[in-house]
């Protein structure tokens, strides 16, 4: 008898469009894909920890009825240290989804990246509590404080490996079905002056302080200008990676209509990501031997 062979799922970053991951991971149990092993970065590290705790459902319920003024109730302003938000409500709130436990403890094997801002060295973060774990993923640089743990300032992981391929096949992944949300730029109409979402309104109280003081009043504003330039640089680190180690089926979403600020559009975000396995679905099937 042939021995079945371990599926891993890479989840990247991409802040917003991570909802994506939740419709991705939907599809993909719906087929009857067995998923051994989560490896996840940024966003994709809370929606993986969520999947491999057993609450990506009661989560999913939450963000569907997400709207800015519950989302201004996470954030935490930080007018000192090295990020805007120091992101204690939001982790604290992610606890009641069951993340406050250890990694050893969660009912498939997961892992987060991270990223050491002393060294620049790519952290894997796969054993011990939870919470840091996650905490230390999504730390976008300039936005979230980075998070002290074991030693090391840690911040978000997609700084060096925003789709983490590599960290799937180290824990033992035969297969890796990767998930990238980077690889489309915002839609044309879409301006990276919109001040639709949560964060882009934090920014646009920013720029206006900053005028004030300052007397500064062109170009974009810090949070686009930040979101937009690292959004640019991941997706040349996901190519680049990608090109030396592949993963074995890479899915992307379309998601040039979400801004990486727009987490009030968790709907259409999971909606693509389950179409998105769909369009794959043959292709899913032949490699995980379903055909």
């Amino acid at each position: 008898m042939t021995q079945r062979l371990k599926v891993g799922l890479a989840l990247g970053s991409g802040s917003a469009r991570g909802w994506a991951h939740i419709g991705v991971i939907k599809a993909l149990v719906q087929l009857g894909v067995r998923i051994d092993c989560v490896a996840g970065c940024s966003i994709g590290s809370l929606i993986g920890a969520l999947y491999a705790r057993g609450t990506l459902d009661a989560f999913e319920r939450w963000v569907l009825q997400l709207d800015r003024r519950k989302m201004s109730k996470l954030i935490d302003l930080n007018v000192i240290g090295g990020g805007l938000i120091s992101g204690s409500k939001l982790m604290n709130f992610f606890k009641e989804f069951g993340l406050d436990g250890t990694i050893e403890e969660l009912k498939i094997p997961f892992s987060a990246v991270a990223t050491d801002l002393n060294t620049g060295r790519e952290v894997w973060l796969n054993k011990g509590s939870l919470m840091p774990a996650i905490r230390s993923s999504i730390s976008l640089p300039g936005l979230f404080t980075p998070l002290r743990h074991e030693h090391r300032w840690l911040v978000d992981g997609g700084l060096v490996n925003p789709v983490p391929i590599s960290l799937c096949r180290a824990m033992g992944a035969d297969l890796v079905i990767a998930v990238n949300l980077n690889h489309e730029l915002l839609r044309p109409d879409r301006s990276v002056t919109d001040q639709s979402g949560m964060f882009s309104i934090l920014s646009l109280r920013l720029e206006q302080l900053l005028k004030r003081i300052l007397g500064y009043n062109e170009g974009p504003g810090y949070y686009d200008v930040l979101t937009k330039s690292i959004k640019i640089m991941q997706d040349r680190i996901t190519r680049a990676r990608a090109a030396g180690d592949p993963a074995d089926l890479t899915l992307i979403p379309h998601l040039s209509g979400i801004a990486l600020h727009d987490f009030h559009q968790a709907e259409d975000a999971i909606t693509e990501g389950m179409s998105c396995v769909s369009r794959e679905k043959m292709n899913i099937l032949q490699l995980v031997g379903l055909d």
